[in-house]
């Protein structure tokens, strides 16, 4: 029996990072035979979670036994049932029944969901790979006809969403808020609102949206819209996973860490969209897979260091870079917490955007000492992200960047 027993809840981009650091600190201080790490999360895979906006979707799954095998990473297949503190176990179901998994340290990576729950017909969403997948089969069942979609929300998954659907529909775009893309600033928002413009897309300000029984919508302005088809990207909600060892969470469902993104609770870590992390000098890392790996593979190496003994790490993520999908009309690149520090639009943006979708935010599978290396990577020091972010103002910097870089989507695209 090891003498370490390191359990990781998740599979998303936060889990799998955090296995990556776990077993590369694990690695670093020659305890292979001293710490097991276990990864617990369903199904056979890593969903390419921000992907899942676009028309093709193929290449958007990630076999885990490609990744864990090769670092000896233990993967059950289930989903936790309940968490056990005072045993200091997590019961899990899944294809194999029950099962109650001891640890002594747990990171926990549980992710995010969509705030609103889909009701009635003819909504869809993009939360999961089975709502994306629903969505373009009804998509695809108006044939040569251009249906008429509603996206309710302006965000980030909602620009991309609406966006992306105009090669294939006429898009209403509906935001609650006074402008579109409101956590952006105004020098960026004004590309975004250009390309909505060149893309004809209609857009309808400070209104909320109810799904009425019938598919329709209510408007808080007074009036109805009528869609063929409504997607939801109306941001998302962590839910509360530390309730169960007393931990406060925030109005999105975040629990607080402190700088090593341990939790108040001793040998209790998070990671990822469920946890309430201080990026860069207050800014807090956002939901999203950005944030979300590094903030894994630090949390995941620390859960090893602490039961081994040795001296935890804090997390930092000063270079902030937001990459925008604005399908026909490119992309927008910007940086920066505020998001209005633009470094590129149009196709140069969607030449970067090509590149984290399809190769930065995969990991490489098959591949022990390439994963081993990734999880051990270190985060960069304040004045090396700003030395990065003036540099990524050339575009032949951006080029060199993404030039010779493997389209790791091309390698599951059976998947």
């Amino acid at each position: 029996m090891p003498a370490h027993r390191v359990v990781i809840v998740g599979t998303g981009f936060a889990g799998i990072w955090a296995a990556l650091g776990a077993a590369a600190a694990r690695q670093s201080a020659h305890a292979e035979q001293d710490v097991e790490i276990t990864v617990i999360g369903p199904g056979d895979s890593l969903l390419i979670r921000p992907r899942l906006y676009e028309l093709d979707l193929r290449g958007t799954r990630v076999p885990l036994n490609g990744i864990l095998p090769q670092i000896q990473v233990r993967h059950v297949d289930g989903m936790v049932n309940r968490l056990l503190p005072d045993q200091q176990r997590v019961q899990t179901i899944g294809v194999a029944g029950e099962e109650l998994v001891p640890y002594d340290q747990l990171v926990l990576c549980a992710g995010s969901r969509r705030a609103v729950t889909l009701e009635a017909p003819r909504h869809h969403g993009v939360d999961n790979l089975a709502e994306a997948q629903a969505l373009h089969e009804v998509l695809d069942s108006f044939g040569k006809t251009r249906p008429i979609v509603a996206v309710v929300g302006a965000g980030f998954e909602g620009i991309e969403v609406a966006t992306e659907l105009t090669e294939r529909a006429d898009v209403h775009l509906i935001e609650q808020g006074d402008h579109v893309a409101p956590g952006f600033g105004p020098a960026a928002r004004a590309v975004i609102e250009e390309a909505l413009r060149d893309l004809n897309i209609a857009v309808t300000l400070g209104t909320t949206a109810t799904p009425l029984d019938d598919g329709n919508l209510s408007l808080s302005n007074g009036t109805y819209l009528t869609p063929n088809v409504t997607v939801w990207a109306t941001g998302p909600h962590a839910g509360n996973i530390g309730a169960a060892f007393g931990i406060q969470h925030d109005e999105l469902g975040r629990i607080p860490v402190d700088a090593t993104l341990q939790t108040s609770v001793d040998g209790v870590w998070a990671a990822g969209d469920c946890a309430r992390a201080v990026a860069d000098r207050g800014h807090l890392a956002l939901m999203s897979c950005q944030h979300a790996m590094p903030m894994g593979a630090r949390a995941g190496a620390n859960a090893v260091r602490d039961a081994l003994g040795l001296r935890t790490e804090r997390y930092s993520q000063p270079l902030y870079l937001t990459c925008l999908d604005l399908g026909a009309s490119g992309a927008l690149l910007t940086a920066g917490f505020e998001r209005d520090d633009v470094l590129a639009t149009g196709e140069s943006g969607k030449q970067f955007k090509r590149y984290i979708n399809r190769g930065l935010i995969y990991p490489p599978s098959g591949d022990a000492q390439a994963l081993l290396k990734l999880g051990a990577t270190r985060q960069p020091s304040g004045a090396a992200a700003a030395v990065q972010r003036r540099a990524l103002r050339s575009a032949a910097l951006r080029r060199g960047i993404t030039k010779g870089e493997p389209d790791r989507a091309s390698q599951h695209l059976t998947t």
